[in-house]
């Protein structure tokens, strides 16, 4: 049986890290290694994240256990850190760095995600309401495109979806409320969260509170007061 990906990679931040070369994974379960497939050939710019949905590979449905990348030239690439999503049922793994040059070959270990919270497992659901607070310092609005990922209390994770307004997105001081729906149910509290602004215009969220639309007492609050913007486009964080 194949199935589809989310495969997340951030590349670390120092000069000399990004790679204009084409990089290539393929994912190992226990029980069998997928088919090689190519990631991209210029998107692993220094401190970005990327991220690309892979469809029909044969892993079979036991736990992964490896990434193998694969750099297909001469310029070097240096992976801070790596986050695989089986979008069929939502388990989520994460692996740490690697260095990669000269035709390398680097094999990243997997572990599957641990959100932390064991009781409420009968409580899922795929509709989030979010409560975005955009930073009252000057310039802290933007109207990049933004996206965001969720991550639940056992060991699963949305992919990345695109959070919107109709207009004026993300002004600065201004509250916004979005809703976020998920193909697969997420279970109990949010966890985690990561967010993702591929664009130039800088933006700074004060705070995010998620909340399941069905169990309304399932509400985790984060604090970012950070700045996406420059080589760090991304953030990643616990609920407070």
């Amino acid at each position: 049986m194949s199935y589809d990906y989310e495969i997340i990679t951030i590349t670390n931040t120092d000069s000399g890290d990004n790679t204009k070369n084409p990089v290539y994974v393929k994912l190992q379960s226990t029980s069998e290694t997928g088919p090689e497939k190519k990631l991209s050939s210029e998107n692993f710019n220094q401190g970005e994240l990327f991220s690309i949905v892979l469809n029909g590979l044969t892993t079979g449905n036991a736990p992964l256990t490896n990434e193998v990348f694969r750099l297909d030239g001469k310029d070097a690439w240096s992976l801070n850190s790596t986050w695989v999503t089986r979008i069929n049922d939502g388990q989520c793994f994460a692996g740490g760095g690697a260095w990669l040059d000269n035709h390398a070959s680097k094999t990243v270990g997997l572990s599957q995600y641990n959100g932390g919270d064991s009781t409420h497992r009968d409580k899922a659901d795929s509709s989030f309401i979010l409560t975005i607070k955009t930073s009252n310092d000057d310039h802290a609005g933007s109207n990049n495109a933004v996206y965001i990922k969720l991550f639940d209390s056992y060991g699963n994770a949305s992919t990345f979806t695109h959070i919107d307004q109709p207009l004026n997105d993300w002004q600065t001081g201004k509250t916004d409320t979005v809703e976020v729906k998920v193909s697969v149910p997420l279970i109990g509290p949010i966890t985690r969260l990561m967010l993702n602004k591929p664009g130039t215009q800088g933006w700074k969220p004060e705070s995010i509170s998620v909340r399941s639309k069905i169990y309304s007492e399932l509400s985790t609050h984060f604090t970012v007061n950070s700045w996406l913007d420059g080589e760090k486009r991304w953030w990643f964080g616990a609920a407070d």
